[in-house]
């Protein structure tokens, strides 16, 4: 089951950034987002820009429909390092 939340989260796959969502995970995507948008400006607040730029991102990325949403799909094909905050976490068994 996927957690929608309209607030700061941990940014684990488990959630969805997308437009209402605020804090230092919807930074770190707009940071890691500026690759496919280089006008877009971090500021923690996920708005139509930020929209607009995953959406752009999802395109690149060959993923389709683009929705403008940010989940474990669309984190999970995007590129940054391995300690990036938003990296989908691989569960412990």
């Amino acid at each position: 089951m996927m957690l929608e939340t309209g607030s700061e989260n941990s940014g684990t796959a488990s959630h969805v950034l997308k437009l209402g969502s605020h804090g230092g995970t919807v930074t770190a995507l707009q940071a890691m987002l500026k690759r496919f948008d280089p006008t877009l400006i971090p500021g923690g607040k996920f708005g139509l820009r930020t929209e607009r730029a995953v959406g752009l991102a999802q395109r690149r990325l060959d993923l389709f429909p683009p929705d403008g949403k940010a989940g474990p799909i669309t984190l999970g094909r995007s590129p940054r390092p391995a300690n990036h905050p938003l990296r989908p976490q691989t569960p412990r068994v």
